[in-house]
């Protein structure tokens, strides 16, 4: 009760219309709230399965394919991404290079997540089928995430080719999107003003609409071996040298 009045304290006062919120424990979920609202204007409440448009936690869901692809060997993370589709300015850049925002020269860190897009084509030359249908397939019904969809434009007919995934898909994720958080600016009073976003696919940097219940599936996936080798996993966890020398 003392986390949840801290967490709920914090939303007042930076002004968040709506949050989410799972805590895991030894492999279970131990806590998990609701706060505030996922549409003010309705006042619908935020809860554990409404789904946010999840931005950037977009690329972890990335790296597990691609260390996937690393593991059976059809890609190897160590050669240059322009072996797999990618193009990045730096043409030198590996796969692992762009995995760890160090492709920038001379090789620091660098968060540019347009550099990291373009490991949506190493996806894509691995399993031989689109980004979007990798996600969807072996990563959101793998694990079960049921509220989660790749790509807002699910929403908008006709922006998704109809032969990339059986009726049943778009039937379910335009379902799920209508009880998708609504976007909202908040101004210095704190105020919120509901803000119209674009429809969005997905790629490998961006894209992603979730729960927190699903990430949970994700997070427990990775800590239990579902979807990486416990060798690939030490790996990802460990902090990357970039190509000039710097940890």
């Amino acid at each position: 009760s003392a986390f949840e009045g801290y967490i709920e304290l914090l939303r007042q006062t930076a002004g968040i219309p709506g949050l989410s919120g799972v805590l895991i424990q030894d492999g279970s979920i131990v806590w998990e709230r609701g706060l505030g609202f996922a549409d003010v204007e309705a006042r619908i409440p935020a809860r554990p399965d409404t789904p946010y448009v999840i931005g950037d936690l977009t690329e972890p869901f990335t790296a597990v394919l691609v260390l996937q692809c690393d593991e059976r060997k059809q890609v190897d993370i160590n050669r240059e991404i322009t072996n797999y589709g990618g193009a990045v300015p730096n043409d030198r850049a590996l796969v692992k290079d762009v995995l760890s925002h160090t492709s920038t020269p001379p090789g620091n860190f660098k968060y540019e997540p347009a550099r990291y897009a373009q490991l949506t084509g190493v996806v894509e030359y691995c399993s031989r089928q689109t980004f979007r249908k990798s996600i969807a397939l072996d990563v959101l019904d793998f694990l079960a995430m049921t509220r989660s969809v790749p790509g807002r434009d699910f929403a908008t007919a006709g922006a998704v080719p109809a032969d990339m995934l059986e009726k049943t898909y778009f039937d379910h994720y335009r379902q799920v999107l209508e009880s998708l958080a609504v976007p909202y600016k908040v101004d210095k009073k704190l105020h919120p003003t509901r803000t119209e976003l674009a429809p969005e696919g997905v790629n490998a940097a961006t894209g992603l609409v979730s729960t927190v219940r699903d990430l949970a599936q994700f997070d427990f996936a990775l800590d239990d071996g579902t979807l990486l080798r416990d060798t690939t996993l030490a790996r990802a966890w460990s902090a990357a040298v970039g190509p000039g020398g710097a940890p």
